[in-house]
């Protein structure tokens, strides 16, 4: 799948996450560790659309702490530093709320989230 798509199906995905009842769903089908790997993607439409969607999906404590799990939070944290204003903002809502779960907050600060987000 070519980057615009990937980026429209990522933005699709992040509204239906806004759903509670959805966002369970979405990672059922298997979903999580592609996402995880489009955080990395070279295009930073990708990078934005992917962090967009990990920001609402992290929201639900299962899911927040699978994405944890499949290793989320190092990209999350690589995408604070990028020359992207969109990307950073997605990254921080994205750590945001993971951080909602205690355990979570450790594994972010350990990744080192709290440097780049105090520039």
């Amino acid at each position: 799948m070519d980057a615009g798509r990937s980026a429209t199906v990522l933005q699709v995905l992040t509204n239906l996450a806004l759903e509670a009842s959805n966002r369970e769903a979405i990672s059922e089908v298997g979903s999580v560790p592609v996402l995880v790997e489009m955080l990395s993607h070279l295009d930073e439409a990708v990078q934005e659309a992917a962090g967009g969607l990990v920001e609402n999906l992290a929201l639900s404590p299962a899911v927040g702490g699978e994405l944890a799990v499949a290793g989320a939070i190092p990209p999350l944290v690589a995408m604070l530093s990028s020359s992207s204003v969109a990307n950073r903002e997605e990254a921080a809502g994205a750590i945001e709320n993971l951080a909602l779960k205690p355990n979570l907050r450790a594994a972010a600060t350990e990744a080192g989230a709290v440097p780049p987000l105090l520039q």
